[in-house]
């Protein structure tokens, strides 16, 4: 007999925590820097309608928050700057945090993409809407290595290494997360984890009364 406390008896689902890939890892945290129902404004776009590069990033990172802005100028380096910088080095740095931007741009709307269609998928799992028919189109994020070769270095590069399933939003903040367990709904902050809570006894309580309601009605009718 199972002693009281001992959890070995638990469902495997419940039990199995799964790691994360440390690159995986990094970009769910990069793509978080901004909200999910933010809409990015293209680089390319605005370069194209003839704005200069410095002007239309300007722009792009208006609205951003604090903390990607500046997580844009340190991986670039734009944030080792000072004013006594010469305009030809800060043009070459605002051209590298330019980079930076449309690389996150392209990842961010991958990765927000494939969780969509993963969404889908485990909430409709015998539709036809499958991967054979409706393939996912996604940017790649190339680079050329030390020994001259081209790269994917974005999201595209971890495919085949993880458990697209894991990839999730959480139901109350929207954040990207890893699932560690297959019944994970929530991010894991508590707060989200409350959150949903209480949005589940709200709705169940409604339930609940309309239950009642239509119970009621049925019986004054007879």
């Amino acid at each position: 007999m199972t002693k009281r406390g001992n959890f070995n008896c638990m469902p495997r689902k419940y039990k199995k925590v799964s790691k994360c890939l440390p690159k995986l890892e990094n970009l769910i945290y990069e793509v978080n820097l901004i909200p999910a129902d933010f809409q990015m404004q293209s680089l390319q776009f605005l370069t194209e309608r003839g704005l200069t590069v410095a002007d239309a990033l300007q722009g792009c990172l208006k609205y951003t928050p604090q903390e990607f802005q500046e997580h844009i100028e340190f991986v670039s380096g734009f944030d080792k700057i000072s004013d006594r910088t010469d305009e030809a080095t800060r043009n070459f740095y605002v051209r590298k945090m330019a980079a930076a931007y449309i690389e996150y741009y392209e990842m961010r709307a991958s990765m927000l993409m494939l969780v969509r269609r993963v969404e889908v998928e485990r909430a409709f799992p015998n539709s036809s809407y499958d991967w054979s028919n409706f393939p996912l189109v996604l940017r790649s994020v190339v680079i050329r290595d030390a020994d001259g070769m081209l790269q994917d270095q974005g999201l595209a590069s971890l495919f085949g290494k993880f458990d697209d399933d894991r990839l999730r939003s959480c139901k109350a903040c929207r954040r990207i997360f890893w699932a560690k367990k297959l019944n994970s709904e929530t991010c894991g902050n508590k707060k989200c984890a409350d959150d949903l809570g209480n949005k589940k006894r709200l709705h169940e309580a409604k339930v609940l009364r309309e239950k009642q309601n239509n119970h009621f009605k049925s019986r004054i009718q007879k």
